[in-house]
């Protein structure tokens, strides 16, 4: 397996990675389980932070693989390389914004008064 092989392997593994952390972030989210540690908007404006930075160093590292796997390649795989990094960075940054839309709907119904949620609690 030569180099070229290696940064592609670590480059689905990186993908798939970030894309299961965000799917397991919005589950449980999702399922309420977060409601001790996401209370206030600080803790929502810091897990909304740490998911950018973590998103923003996944994609770093898809195009380092992309840019060490160039050399001594032909231009069909630079060609082939360069469309699937896209769509690689494009599903790390689409599971990201669905996680991020569900951490906004928990920021908000957290701090709606059950009146305003058009519920009745009984």
């Amino acid at each position: 397996m030569d180099m070229s092989e290696k940064l592609w392997d670590l480059s689905n593994i990186i993908t798939g990675f970030a894309a299961a952390q965000s799917v397991t972030m919005t589950i449980v989210m999702g399922k309420g389980e977060l409601a001790r540690s996401l209370r206030s908007g600080k803790d929502h404006l810091t897990t909304l932070c740490a998911s950018v930075i973590s998103s923003v160093f996944y994609i770093g590292v898809i195009f380092w693989c992309q840019v060490n796997s160039m050399a001594g390649t032909g231009e069909r795989e630079k060609l082939i390389w360069t469309w699937v990094t896209w769509g690689r960075c494009a599903t790390v940054i689409l599971f990201m914004a669905i996680m991020l839309y569900v951490l906004l709907l928990h920021y908000i119904k957290q701090n709606k008064k059950p009146d305003q949620l058009n519920c009745q609690i009984h």
